[in-house]
């Protein structure tokens, strides 16, 4: 090989992890959230949004751990979500209430919430990838310009 010719050389780089910072994001506007599930994507996976009988935005991880259906495509009943592969019904806290052709719910049948804010007519979620729950000092301060 002619001593004139360089070698080049490779640095091995890995892709950077995904982090997102803990606290509370903006998803948009509130009154793009219905009874209709939603599907999302955000940090780093996905996530299923619904408005409940409490009229209220709950955000759930949106794989039914069961076998996996994608809970955007089921139905809202009252404040929960039923998946539409084998029925089973997700509260707004991630918890498993119903399975149809059983009466015992395995204990592990719970999936991830999402804390939510709905402040200035916007939805706000809330990460921690810890598994902190919100802190109250850094709530969205209500801005009453938005509402006149």
């Amino acid at each position: 090989m002619d001593p004139q010719i360089r070698q080049l050389h490779f640095i091995k780089a890995d892709p950077l992890p995904n982090r997102y910072a803990r606290g509370w994001h903006c998803l948009g506007l509130v009154s793009d959230y219905t009874d209709q599930p939603q599907s999302l994507n955000y940090f780093g996976g996905k996530q299923v949004a619904y408005r409940g009988a409490d009229d209220k935005v709950h955000i759930l991880d949106a794989y039914c751990p069961h076998m996996g259906a994608d809970l955007s495509g089921g139905c809202v009943e009252g404040n929960a979500i039923r998946c539409p592969f084998h029925f089973w019904l997700w509260g707004p806290d991630g918890v498993c209430r119903d399975i149809p052709y059983t009466e015992r719910i395995p204990q592990k049948a719970v999936i991830k919430q999402w804390h939510t804010m709905e402040e200035n007519k916007l939805l706000f979620v809330w990460n921690d990838e810890e598994g902190r729950l919100p802190i109250e000092e850094q709530r969205m301060p209500r801005i009453d310009d938005v509402f006149s």
